[in-house]
């Protein structure tokens, strides 16, 4: 019997919370919050009566204080296919310095599986100042928003009729490129909790594809 939707995000909650303290954090504990529309919000210190307003994920695995904060959020909902395993319907994750209102973000990754508005369903932000060439170029196109971190870069993947994009980018591999660019201490064999993670990430994906496209799977049966 596949379990509810709450066990499910309380699971991938306990998941998320357990990569994190085996790589490049110290005592985090993710949790789910039930949305007014039945979905499921995960983040830090989230509850039914606050599940839209995540803490900050410190990235230190000691009492060191953390230069890096980790915005971490999801928003999950159960598949359109047969109602019963669970999907990401919202995805947001930014990492940036410090934890005061005025901090600045290094770059964002986000996740809607569902837009209407033209732009990529899963995009990196990169943020910084771009300087006079940047706003030469943005002004040479006409483009109304003249800020670098406007620029959406678009994430590839499986993307389907029913919405959404399948093998998308993970945590895992933004905690892998922080590990691997030096910006944050990091646990040892953290590399073996990024693959687990991966692992379990993709299997799921290729569960959900052949899912939605049945006739693959009966043309290698």
């Amino acid at each position: 019997m596949v379990p509810s939707l709450h066990k499910q995000a309380k699971q991938f909650a306990e998941d998320l919370s357990k990569l994190l303290n085996n790589t490049i954090s110290d005592g985090v504990k993710l949790s789910a919050a039930k949305l007014s529309d039945g979905r499921y919000a995960i983040g830090r210190n989230l509850s039914d009566r606050n599940p839209l307003e995540p803490d900050l994920v410190a990235l230190t695995t000691s009492k060191k204080k953390p230069e890096l904060y980790l915005f971490a959020s999801h928003e999950l909902c159960l598949d359109d296919t047969e109602g019963t395993w669970l999907m990401a319907s919202k995805t947001n994750y930014a990492v940036q310095v410090g934890e005061s209102e005025d901090r600045k973000t290094l770059f964002a990754y986000d996740y809607v599986r569902k837009l209407d508005n033209g732009y990529p369903l899963a995009h990196f932000h990169i943020y910084g100042d771009g300087g006079r060439s940047y706003g030469s170029i943005f002004k040479s196109r006409g483009r109304k928003r003249d800020k670098l971190r406007d620029l959406l870069f678009p994430i590839g993947g499986l993307v389907h009729d029913g919405g959404g994009i399948l093998f998308r980018p993970i945590l895992e591999d933004i905690i892998e490129m922080l590990i691997a660019e030096d910006l944050v201490e990091a646990r040892p064999k953290w590399d073996e909790a990024v693959r687990e993670g991966r692992e379990r990430f993709y299997e799921s994906q290729l569960r959900a594809a052949l899912r939605r496209y049945p006739d693959i799977d009966r043309a290698t049966a």
